[in-house]
This record gives C-alpha cells, structure tokens and sequence, in this order.
C-alpha cells in the first residue's frame, strides 16, 4: 500500500484480503507503511487470505483497531505484541495453522471474541481468564486432540475415563456466551463457571451420557447442539 493512504484520515474499514502481501521479518514495514498507526479512525482491519507467514509489524501499531481478520494466513505462531491493541474487541485467527495463544492475549481486556477454527490448537494460556469481556470462544476442529494418543482416544470414545484434555481455563471463563467445543473428543463437561454461557455446542463427540454437574452450573443455557454423539438417554 502507499504511504499516501494514511492520508484518509476517516477510513474506518479497510479490507485487502486475497493480495500477495509479503513480510519479510519483523521490522519490515514495506507492504503496509508505518504511517498507518496514524489512522485513529480505523477500526476493522481485515488482511485474510494472503498467503502471509507473519503480521506486518504495523498492525500492532494500529492500537484503534476494534476488529482484526487475519484468518487463512500461514502464520504459525501470534506474537505477544497483540497486547498492544488496547481497544481490540474481535479477531479472527481462523486457519492460521496456531498450536496456542500467546500470555499477552490476557491484556486484550476488551476482547469480546476470538475465532480459533480449524487451527490444531493443543492449549491455551492461563492467562485467558483475564479476558473477562470475553463473551464467544470458536475453537472447533481437531482442537486439544494432537497429545491424544489411539489407546486413550479409545478410552474416551467407550466412556471408560472422562475426557480432561481441554484446557481448564476455557471453564473458567465467567462471562462466555457462546461455547464452540465441536470435534474435540470429548464426553465429559467438568464442573465449571460458565454462569452466564447461552450456546453450547458439542456435536461430533463421545458423549453417551450426561450428568447433573454438567448442567449445574448452565442455569442460563438457551442453545445445546449434542448430534453424532452417542447418547442412550436424557437424563431428567
């Protein structure tokens, strides 16, 4: 991009998605000029699609973003300077190839969602819980199941050992709304702080009963999606 497009002082939406944009390291400003941190009115950004192996470093100068899509990139890993975006509410990390979040997600305070799909992700920070805005998690798709091995994939799927391969922090999270937990191998629900979550999904799963902890909590629940599971009976 020019350099001349900071000049659009009252540019709030920016999409360049579907271009050959191309980031050398970190300190290379070349494919989105620096002077873009200057655009305080610009609050959604959206690079997805690019064939990118890292963020240009201006974005994390960008601290008005309010909505970042840099989905269907090549990244691999998120660096700790997103905490950097004070005011940033959504990002979409879809098909990035993530394994995990940086700590740092945990000073995006004002973080309302974060869209995980089809990323192999194996954990997730403790520190996510300072996130207490944090109201839609999307993290379907083969997440937390790469350091399950056959035997105890099997154990799971028969009901011989409860599922306690998702991150305890994901049911820590007071004031989720929307719980995407599709795929993940799991037949089992722990106690958990999810008071105020409406949506759960937890189709595709090994589920073939449920229990009264599962619910004890969801006193608010108003969507439960359970198909391709194995269930026999619900309980009353």
């Amino acid at each position: 991009l020019p350099a001349a497009i900071a000049d659009l002082a009252n540019l709030e939406y920016l999409d360049i998605s579907k271009n050959p944009l191309r980031v050398k390291d970190a300190e290379d400003f070349s494919c989105l000029p620096i002077d873009m941190r200057l655009m305080k009115s610009l609050k959604h950004l959206v690079i997805s699609e690019c064939n990118l192996r890292a963020i240009p470093p201006t974005v994390w100068l960008m601290t008005s973003l309010s909505v970042l899509d840099i989905s269907r990139n090549k990244i691999g890993l998120l660096v700790p300077d997103v905490s950097k975006l004070e005011y940033l509410s959504k990002i979409n990390l879809s098909q990035c190839n993530l394994s995990t979040l940086p700590s740092e997600i945990g000073l995006c305070q004002e973080l309302t969602e974060i869209i995980l799909m089809s990323n192999n992700i194996e954990s997730l920070p403790d520190n996510l819980r300072e996130c207490r805005n944090l109201k839609f998690l999307r993290i379907s798709y083969k997440n937390f199941t790469t350091l399950l091995d056959e035997y105890m994939e099997n154990l799971i799927r028969k009901g011989q050992i409860r599922s306690e391969h998702i991150p305890s922090v994901v049911f820590d999270l007071e004031n989720l709304y929307s719980l995407n937990l599709k795929s993940t191998k799991i037949n089992n629900i722990p106690e958990n702080n999810l008071f105020n979550l409406h949506e759960l999904q937890l189709d595709y799963n090994f589920f073939d009963k449920l229990e009264d902890q599962t619910f004890k909590t969801l006193n608010n629940l108003s969507i439960l999606t359970m198909t391709h599971n194995f269930l026999k009976e619900i309980p009353e």
